[in-house]
């Protein structure tokens, strides 16, 4: 996955800000390492952009919307699920 300029300031600010990321509320929550959410975007989240993300320590969101039938957005699911 390739982050922009935007993405690496973001974590670099996260990073100073919190000595140990996973002591936040919302880390111990979802379980991840960083205190971040890949936000759902309508026809440009996909489930490769989720599976990298959770790989990453953070959580992501498609928008149902993105598939067509509810096949295709079960199918999507069920590759996510078994990716990560």
């Amino acid at each position: 996955m390739t982050f922009s300029c935007a993405h690496i300031i973001i974590f670099t600010y996260l990073r100073s800000m919190i000595t140990d990321p996973k002591e936040t509320a919302l880390c111990k929550m979802l379980n991840i390492d960083f205190p971040v959410i890949v936000a759902p975007m309508f026809l440009v989240s996909n489930k490769k952009m989720v599976i990298e993300s959770v790989k990453s320590g953070v959580t992501a969101a498609i928008p149902a919307l993105n598939y067509r039938t509810v096949e295709e957005l079960r199918s999507a699911i069920r590759d996510i699920k078994s990716a990560v």
